[in-house]
């Protein structure tokens, strides 16, 4: 039997950078995973009421997947296009930590995007705006 490979918060706890900032990265992926799961899930019921018509698409592409003890095992869920559709949309419309992520460049400063950005500044990406630029995104799937 072949060991496993390591999950996020072991890959997380032996990294370099850790080992330095591990309050902050700790504190980052607990407030990052808090909550999300139903936060996703509760857009996207919302957006499956607004839109009736996915809701029979995706009935008819889960309909006949094996239950077992009234669950269906997550394999059967990997190569659904409707449903990897929807989940995509959800959160690209709705991202469950809209404000994005904030970093600090490091002291000799960082070229984003061709832009010089100085040393020890405080970036982030406004994830909720730029997921619903047109010009970045445009609507594929469900419009908002």
């Amino acid at each position: 039997m072949g060991s496993a490979s390591p999950d996020f918060y072991t890959y997380l706890s032996q990294s370099d950078h850790f080992k330095i900032h591990g309050n902050q990265e700790a504190q980052l992926a607990i407030i990052a995973g808090a909550d999300t799961n139903a936060i996703t899930i509760s857009n996207a019921c919302y957006l499956l009421c607004r839109h009736p018509e996915y809701q029979v698409a995706l009935y008819q592409e889960l309909k006949d997947l094996p239950i077992s003890d009234g669950i269906v095992d997550d394999q059967y869920l990997a190569g659904k296009t409707l449903l990897s559709a929807i989940i995509y949309e959800v959160l690209r419309l709705h991202p469950p930590v809209p404000g994005g992520l904030q970093r600090v460049t490091p002291p000799e400063g960082a070229t984003i995007a061709g832009r010089y950005v100085p040393g020890n500044m405080i970036i982030s990406t406004p994830t909720y705006s730029i997921q619903r630029g047109t010009l970045v995104f445009p609507p594929l799937f469900i419009s908002y």
